[in-house]
Order: C-alpha cells, then structure tokens, then sequence
C-alpha cells in the first residue's frame, strides 16, 4: 500500500521511539499527572453540557463530540514509571 500526503501527524507520545527517531534533539518532556481518554457513544443525558466530576480520588470529565459521541477524561494523578 503506498499512500502520498502532504502532511503526517504521529500523536504517538512526548516518550515515543518515533518522536525520538524523528527529531532526537527535542528535549523530553515529563509532565506531573497522566490521563487517560476514551470516546463512546453518548447515552448520558448530559445533552450539550459539559460535566466534571470531582471526587476525592480525582477527577474526571465529560464533554460532547458531534455524531452522539461524548469523550471521557480521567486523571490518574502522578505517572505509572514503568509506562515511559
């Protein structure tokens, strides 16, 4: 399969091989939380409104995408250390 484009975006990670490859002398970036995001059909009832949620473990939120999709975010707080 060959395929032409004028532009290529690989968002693949701040700690990516490919980034590295790419451009090795970008300085790494470390960042003081992680996430994790996910987009699923809507069936909240939320409608158009955003939502976050704020619990003592942490928090996640909720916003609207086009088509009846919401996407989900959730923050885990300080880095796994073995996913870098």
């Amino acid at each position: 399969l060959d395929l032409l484009a004028h532009v290529v975006i690989a968002a693949d990670g701040a700690h990516s091989r490919l980034r590295q490859s790419l451009l090795p002398d970008l300085p790494a970036r470390t960042y003081p939380d992680s996430y994790i995001m996910g987009d699923y059909s809507d069936h909240t009832g939320h409608g158009s409104s955003a939502v976050l949620y704020l619990e003592p473990p942490g928090i996640v939120e909720s916003f609207p995408l086009p088509h009846g999709v919401r996407r989900w975010v959730v923050r885990l707080g300080a880095p796994d250390p073995g996913s870098t």
